[in-house]
């Protein structure tokens, strides 16, 4: 399962910290909770590298390039050498 999630994201223990607009979600273990409800493998990154990944993979990135969202906050994904 793949989930692309706002604000800022512990990789390594898969929680979650500050996301906008949702105060309740700091430090929820989201990566350990989506696992055991569904049985299957999760992999979380931050949705700004989400969507740098799917301009890459779909070729409309066009090499290297950095991914900018504006929004309630400024995001960014970066592609070198074809890795986020």
């Amino acid at each position: 399962v793949g989930v692309a999630v706002p604000g800022p994201l512990d990789h390594r223990d898969g929680v979650l910290h500050r996301v906008t607009g949702f105060p309740q979600w700091d430090g929820y273990p989201l990566r350990a909770a989506l696992a055991e409800r569904t049985g299957l493998p999760v992999v979380l990154d931050k949705d700004t590298n989400a969507a740098a990944l799917a301009l890459a993979l779909g070729g409309a990135g066009g090499g290297d390039f950095a991914y900018l969202h504006l929004g309630t906050g400024l995001g960014a994904g970066l592609v070198l050498g074809g890795e986020v």
